[in-house]
């Protein structure tokens, strides 16, 4: 798990992924949060997939989202509040 990843305003995506992790990945996560959000860890998966742990700045939402490291069609979306 990689911790302490940060995005600076909503279209700061892929600068500050973290190493190793895929900026596509990270990038395709972050527009479907669609606010500013902060990402708060990655963690690889089975070999070419991310879960991408994604905290909102203004609320308590969290989304875990499960994409393949090219940022193609996301595999699963889970929210919580």
């Amino acid at each position: 798990m990689r911790l302490g990843v940060s995005v600076v305003d909503g279209h700061d995506h892929g600068s500050r992924a973290a190493k190793g992790t895929p900026k596509a990945a990270v990038n395709k996560c972050l527009q479907m949060v669609a606010v500013p959000a902060k990402v708060q860890a990655t963690n690889p998966l089975r070999p070419g997939h991310w879960e991408i742990v994604i905290k909102e700045k203004a609320s308590k939402r969290t989304v875990y989202c499960t994409v393949p490291a090219d940022g193609g069609e996301i595999e699963d979306w889970v929210e919580m509040n």
